[in-house]
């Protein structure tokens, strides 16, 4: 569908990804905010949501590391106290 709608951009992905968290699909959420990360990488929020996901699913190890590479992007971006907070949570500090 991609090819022949000619969405070569993040947004569907993005898109998809929400909705599977929404739904509670982690693993198709991670692959879709993963495709988004692929097409525009400056998209720092898709590193929050990647987080997000990995935390929602259990893998606090992965989820460490993309709230980390969020502040490491975007250290004042509008999600960095919430990816700080998560970060101390998850890892005890």
């Amino acid at each position: 569908a991609r090819k022949e709608l000619h969405l070569n951009n993040p947004w569907l992905d993005i898109f998809l990804g929400n909705a599977y968290s929404k739904k509670g699909q982690y693993e198709q959420a991670i692959l879709a905010y993963q495709t988004a990360l692929q097409y525009n990488p400056a998209l720092h929020q898709v590193r929050f949501s990647l987080a997000a996901a990995y935390e929602a699913r259990g893998d606090d190890e992965r989820a460490l590391y993309w709230y980390q590479d969020y502040l490491d992007h975007a250290p004042n971006g509008p999600l960095a106290e919430q990816a700080r907070h998560r970060f101390q949570a998850l890892s005890g500090s």
